[in-house]
Formats: C-alpha cells, sequence, structure tokens
C-alpha cells in the first residue's frame, strides 16, 4: 500500500468516526421530544451526550485537516465548491453548542423550550446538509477554474 492510499483510509476513518459518533448525539436531539415525557427524563437524555458531544466534533476538524495536509486539490475543489453549505453546518454545530450551554441558565420553561429547539435545529441541519455534501462527493465535484 502506498503512501496516498494510506492517507485515504485515514481520513475515511475519521469522517466515518466523526459521522457514527456525531450521528449519535443528533439522533438524540433529534429524538428527544418524542421520547422525553419530562425534565428529569429530557436530563437523562442529555446526559448521555453531554461528555462527548464536543468532543466528537474534534474528528471532522482532524479529517479536513488531513484533508487539506494530504490532498489539496480535492479539499479546494470540496471546500470552494460548497462553501455556503460548510457554513451554514458550522453556524449549526456553534448553535447547537450554545444551546446546551445556555440552556438551564435561566429558570424559566419558555427559556428553556427555546434553547431546545435551537438545539433541535442546530442538530437536523448539520445532519441533513452532511447528506447533501455526501450526495454531491458521490455524484461529482468540478475541479476547474470555475
Amino acid at each position: 500500500m502506498d503512501l496516498v492510499v494510506l492517507w485515504f483510509w485515514l481520513i475515511a476513518l475519521t469522517f466515518t468516526l466523526y459521522f457514527f459518533l456525531e450521528g449519535f448525539d443528533f439522533g438524540v436531539d433529534i429524538l428527544w421530544p418524542q421520547l422525553a415525557r419530562d425534565e428529569s427524563e429530557e436530563r437523562a437524555l442529555t446526559g448521555t451526550i453531554g461528555p462527548f458531544w464536543d468532543g466528537n466534533e474534534v474528528w471532522v476538524i482532524a479529517a479536513a485537516g488531513l484533508l487539506f495536509s494530504t490532498f489539496p486539490v480535492w479539499y479546494g475543489a470540496l471546500f470552494s465548491g460548497m462553501y455556503p453549505v460548510f457554513v451554514v453546518i458550522l453556524l449549526a454545530l456553534l448553535l447547537r453548542g450554545v444551546s446546551f450551554e445556555y440552556r438551564n441558565q435561566v429558570d424559566k420553561q419558555r427559556w428553556r423550550d427555546f434553547w431546545d429547539l435551537m438545539a433541535f435545529a442546530g442538530s437536523v441541519l448539520p445532519a441533513f446538509l452532511w447528506g447533501l455534501v455526501m450526495a454531491k462527493i458521490i455524484e461529482g465535484l468540478p475541479v476547474d477554474g470555475d
């Protein structure tokens, strides 16, 4: 196996780890309105992802760094061609992280409901948009001056 193939599989591994680990976190945030009947069940669901959600995002950062350093043309085509999608993914992930931190700052149900909705949106958007990115990769991205 040559070095190019090795790096390709390392990048594939990091993306795969991100999608599996972060996919669980997305699923918990997306499904908690149907699964949690009261505040204690909601806290239990959030507690399952609490220690891990932030660490799971490191895998996508590592994958992007590996992609940038080993396959710059592929990185350039992917990130410049889909720049708006990646910006929305980044903002949604930021919104999701903020919602975890702010949810319990004020003891009002309306406040918690707002941040719960933001956590839901911050999980649905990236999950959908990552699917869009993967579909576009499979379809093929043009690599030219435009």
